[in-house]
């Protein structure tokens, strides 16, 4: 599943980058892949443990992903 998800990511990565897209905002977007990690786990996974923790890490990532592509 990971695999097939950051396939994907690269792939959108290289269209938008064929298209004219800006790189140095583009790319932290791209890695932002990592705000899915700690989501999957909660849901799928059912890891409750220092729950807190990562539901402000998931704000903090998604705040910084805004401020970039602002």
């Amino acid at each position: 599943m990971n695999g097939i998800l950051y396939s994907l990511g690269f792939w959108a990565l290289f269209t938008a980058y064929t298209r004219g897209g800006e790189v140095s905002s583009m790319f932290p977007i791209t890695l932002s892949m990592s705000v899915l990690i700690p989501i999957m786990g909660i849901i799928f996974l059912k890891e409750r443990d220092n729950l807190p923790r990562k539901i402000i890490s998931i704000l903090v990532m998604i705040t910084g992903l805004w401020i970039i592509s602002n």
